[in-house]
């Protein structure tokens, strides 16, 4: 399967800082993939950043379909969901959101 990435989607939350990034690439050197990308169909949905770095150094990766999502608005408000616990949101987001 091709994986085709939405660039509406992977702006739609805060990207990681460059040491969060390199702690992320160095966690997938040395211990793999761990979590599995979550596709809509062909679309990534969450795991931008681990699929970077899985295609970068030809890592392997799992991918999981969320069969819930109806329309892009369900997928929003997953990735909202499921960020509001990550670093990837500022406090006047978290705020915003509740």
């Amino acid at each position: 399967m091709d994986i085709v990435v939405n660039e509406e989607l992977k702006a739609y939350i805060d990207p990681l800082t460059p040491e969060e990034y390199e702690a992320l690439e160095a966690s997938i050197l040395a211990e793999g993939c761990r979590d599995a990308l979550v596709l809509w169909g062909d679309v990534l949905v969450d795991g931008h950043n681990r699929y970077g770095i899985c295609r970068k150094h030809g890592l392997p990766f799992q991918t999981v379909q969320n069969t819930r999502f109806q329309s892009m608005e369900d997928v929003h408000l997953w990735m909202i969901d499921q960020h509001l616990g990550r670093r990837s949101l500022s406090d006047f987001q978290h705020a915003a959101l509740e």
